[in-house]
């Protein structure tokens, strides 16, 4: 059984995430945006990678950072 951490992943994008998921497992990832912020939750406590949890986002197109001068 997996034990979910308990942090969230927060990327900054201009575009709308579609889906988010563990590249190695292909396991869904719950996805949400707060503000500016899109905030990725669920991810394991412990790797099934050899190091680190790398997570692939589905976006709207190609990926755009915040604009942060306003």
């Amino acid at each position: 059984m997996r034990t979910a951490a308990r942090r969230d992943f927060v990327a900054e994008y201009a575009n709308e995430v579609l889906a988010a998921r563990l590249l190695s497992t292909g396991e869904q990832l719950p996805v949400h945006r707060q503000g500016r912020r899109v905030v990725i939750t669920g991810l394991p406590a412990h790797s099934s990678a050899r190091y680190v949890n790398v997570v692939e986002l589905d976006l709207d197109g190609p990926a755009r950072p915040q604009n942060h001068s306003h």
